[in-house]
């Protein structure tokens, strides 16, 4: 199940067509963005802190589903959405509006696509012209030449890893400092990276204004 989920950090591009998803999840204060989108979900997931009351009024008559918690609670909202759309069968899920506003909370939210819970699913990250992802085998980059792509070690120990279809390619190879893997360029119509050991964060910049709804290819 492909699941696009909305949540309350900063969302600058439009969002995708909700057409191209199973389930579309407001994530609390992230149903603002998709009020002012037109997008009605089929269920809002949070503390209900930060979602407009004239927002959760009009869902409501519209008989929209909420699924509310306690302000004082141990996860974050986008944390317990995640769960809910894992429960309920999601093997792909591209997040919006999980970066950007406070730095403590993208963090938190980066910990989740890193998450072994959400090993089975692939997650993606949409910021602007950035989208983010947790690679833990193989990755490949179609049609993307121009791009900036950056690598992260997700752990503390170096991941060794392999890079093809960029200017700076590696073959099995640790990333031996915290930036090694910063600020690469796709040079080919398809870069691939090998996660060989470890797990990684990739970073995709795109050149282009728009970027795609569409999550990594595994």
């Amino acid at each position: 199940m492909k699941v696009l989920l909305i949540a309350n950090g900063q969302c600058n591009v439009a969002l995708p067509d909700p057409a191209y998803f199973d389930c579309v999840i407001a994530v609390d204060g992230g149903g603002n963005y998709a009020d002012l989108a037109g997008i009605i979900p089929h269920i809002v997931i949070g503390d209900g802190d930060s979602l407009a009351s004239s927002v959760q009024q009009k869902w409501q008559d519209r008989e929209v589903p909420f699924c509310l918690f306690q302000k004082d609670k141990d996860q974050t909202d986008l944390e317990i959405a995640l769960l809910w759309a894992k429960e309920h069968g999601m093997t792909e899920g591209v997040i919006y509006g999980a970066l950007g506003g406070r730095v403590d909370q993208s963090m938190a939210n980066m910990t989740l696509l890193a998450d072994d819970r959400f090993s089975t699913c692939q997650l993606a990250f949409v910021h602007n012209t950035t989208r983010l992802c947790c690679v833990r085998s193989e990755i490949v980059l179609h049609d993307a030449i121009g791009d900036t792509l950056s690598l992260l070690s997700s752990g503390a120990e170096p991941s060794r890893i392999t890079i093809r279809g960029c200017q700076y390619t590696l073959e099995n190879t640790p990333l031996r400092y915290v930036t090694h893997g910063m600020s690469n360029i796709i040079t080919e119509p398809s870069a691939q990276v090998i996660v060989h050991t470890g797990r990684i964060f990739v970073f995709h910049l795109s050149c282009s204004a728009e970027t795609n709804s569409s999550a990594f290819s595994p």
